[in-house]
């Protein structure tokens, strides 16, 4: 993510909380930016965790979200070499995602890396160890939303009667984006949908445990994100 001047990652806060970000820290962040085997290694003293305060987490989990701003420049430019930062459109100080919890006009996904869809693979280019980790997409519609303490949740719905491939645990997509496709009707052709550009509104960071075939992925929603988003903008 870019906000203002600043780059570096938005992920869930419990991902990272028993990292030490201390000077002194031997802990390394290791990041994926290529499809070819590759070690990028951020020492932690080298990312600075903006969150919003907060004495423990509400009875829905949250919040539960952190920017991790990367300092080291020369890791920097090589991300920027492999991939594209989304920048958090902001007026005057203040982070703007604009809000939207319509399932009739849009189109809704969270993107992660689930656990159990790593791989262990043949070693190559220099590495005794290669780990794949592909992204899983899932697209749902909002089952549920709701506010609590000043932050806004919201919950799509992970249903394993679906037809298309579903992990059998969310464990790992924790901090992956929640976006939003807008969609609407050609009315030269009433059959042809459109899709607009993917916009961010939120993030995932708990699932709900199984009941029957399904189970809830509980999110922060576009006025969490606007909170936390703000909040590093102020600290800048």
């Amino acid at each position: 993510m870019k906000c203002g001047s600043r780059f570096g990652i938005l992920t869930a806060y419990h991902a990272i909380e028993s990292f030490n970000f201390t000077p002194n820290s031997t802990d390394q962040l290791g990041i994926a930016t290529a499809e070819y085997p590759h070690a990028l290694l951020i020492e932690m003293q080298y990312l600075n965790p903006h969150y919003i305060e907060f004495r423990s987490p509400d009875k829905y989990g949250g919040p539960d979200m952190v920017f991790l701003e990367i300092l080291d420049q020369s890791k920097l430019f090589w991300i920027k070499e492999n991939k594209s930062f989304w920048d958090i459109p902001s007026e005057h100080g203040v982070s703007t995602i604009k809000e939207c919890y319509s399932n009739s006009d849009s189109l809704w996904a969270i993107a992660g890396l689930p656990q159990s869809a790593k791989q262990e693979e043949q070693p190559e280019g220099g590495f005794d160890c290669v780990i794949g980790l592909p992204v899983q997409v899932y697209f749902s519609g909002i089952e549920g939303g709701f506010e609590a303490g000043g932050f806004d949740y919201i919950e799509l719905k992970a249903n394993y009667e679906s037809k298309d491939p579903m992990a059998d645990s969310f464990v790992g997509v924790s901090g992956g984006g929640l976006w939003r496709t807008p969609m609407s009707i050609d009315r030269k052709d009433l059959k042809a949908l459109k899709f607009g550009e993917p916009v961010l509104s939120g993030l995932q960071f708990l699932q709900t445990p199984l009941e029957g075939n399904s189970r809830r992925l509980r999110c922060h929603g576009y006025k969490s994100v606007n909170l936390l988003f703000t909040t590093v903008l102020k600290n800048g």
